[in-house]
């Protein structure tokens, strides 16, 4: 039986008192939240702590607030809680539905988007969706207060870009202008996913697509954009379904996927293809374009 490791756990009262605190315990220490992905890392011995900062009682982070042209998520908000605020406008409220169907209950209930995206886990949905909407992190220390792209903090697997005695406050977004909408479709046995894919879709006149978004994260590829498919998705929809192969493509040259998991890197390209014809096809059904390019009866 897995155990864990003896750990001293520190409750902050604010953002910065959390800050003080990893600054002081150093690389001995990092945040808590809800601990759904770091109890298990601890477990199997994939990273170890002496100290756990917990930080899920901080009120400032635990807020969602909507403005005219912006929606700001604090970092401990819950993936459960997420899914039941239906006040995120526009394309933003595919947040809500995304949230709605990630793990478990239990995951639900005690992970957090903050803790997901720090976490670094390259199959986060809320990570791959977040990067799609372009989404922007506040961080802050004692030393000041930076901000990153969601892309930027997950760029490296297991390993987010986060400064020592740094701690995320929050995200923020901004609605996608009308025109837009957006698709979020993931390929998963049980409750993990092997992998996730957002894709956005601008028709500013009935059969043409003048900008797109696509981003994709999977097990050892980071959540990212991936530009040169994006261009391949713009065009007449009436093509759309030839573009999608070109695109695929685009995908899997820029993932450069491994053998690992129990698949072969030839096998997830498949599914990588598989998987963005699926959720053009969603894209398109939620825009009332009849145009399906699944391949499959």
């Amino acid at each position: 039986m897995l155990r864990l490791r003896p750990f001293t756990m520190h409750k902050a009262t604010s953002a910065m008192d959390a800050c003080d605190r990893l600054t002081e315990l150093g690389e001995d220490a990092t945040c808590y939240a809800g601990g759904t992905e770091l109890l298990i890392a601890m477990k199997l011995g994939m990273a170890r702590y002496a100290h756990l900062v917990d930080v899920k009682a901080i009120g400032e982070l635990r807020d969602i607030t909507v403005e005219p042209g912006s929606v700001t998520i604090g970092a401990a908000v819950t993936h459960r809680q997420l899914s039941r605020f239906t006040e995120l406008p526009g394309t933003l409220s595919l947040l809500t539905e995304v949230a709605g169907r990630i793990g478990n209950p239990r995951v639900r209930t005690a992970g957090t988007l903050g803790g997901s995206l720090c976490f670094g886990e390259p199959r986060s949905d809320l990570a791959i969706l977040a990067v799609a909407l372009d989404g922007q992190c506040d961080l802050v220390s004692a030393g000041g207060t930076r901000t990153l792209t969601v892309e930027e903090l997950v760029a490296n697997p297991y390993a987010a870009d986060l400064r020592l005695g740094e701690l995320m406050t929050r995200v923020r977004l901004a609605p996608f202008p009308g025109g837009w909408r957006f698709a979020y479709r993931k390929i998963q046995w049980e409750e993990r996913p092997l992998m996730g894919m957002a894709v956005g879709l601008r028709e500013p006149q009935p059969g043409v697509v003048a900008d797109s978004r696509l981003s994709i994260g999977g097990a050892d590829v980071p959540p990212q954009r991936v530009r040169p498919a994006e261009e391949l998705l713009r065009g007449s929809v009436a093509e759309l379904p030839e573009r999608v192969t070109a695109a695929a493509a685009a995908v899997n040259e820029a993932t450069e996927w491994v053998d690992g998991d129990g698949y072969s890197a030839l096998y997830k390209a498949h599914l990588a293809e598989v998987l963005l014809r699926r959720t053009v096809t969603a894209v398109a059904a939620r825009s009332g374009t009849a145009t399906s390019v699944t391949g499959e009866a």
